[in-house]
């Protein structure tokens, strides 16, 4: 599935439903882009459970961003939340 969104002059952009419906995603979610080891960048829901899924898809990312397990997900996404 393929949809289409405008960025604004601030850089945001909406999330169409179709995408925040299958990621789970709510008012005050947050979301992780990765740099895929494939050359695509993936957006994903930043729970830690969805990080490490993505952590063991993408071995060597993992080993370069030094996450090992679910505790340094954990502190990764602890991060994100709050815009460190």
């Amino acid at each position: 599935m393929i949809e289409t969104t405008t960025i604004s002059s601030k850089g945001q952009v909406t999330i169409p439903l179709s995408f925040r419906k299958k990621l789970n995603l709510k008012e005050g979610s947050k979301v992780a882009f990765v740099d895929g080891e494939d050359g695509r960048v993936y957006v994903l829901n930043a729970s830690s459970a969805v990080l490490m899924e993505v952590m063991d898809s993408f071995p060597n990312l993992a080993s370069a961003t030094g996450i090992h397990n679910e505790k340094e997900a954990d502190e990764i996404v602890y991060q994100i939340r709050n815009g460190k």
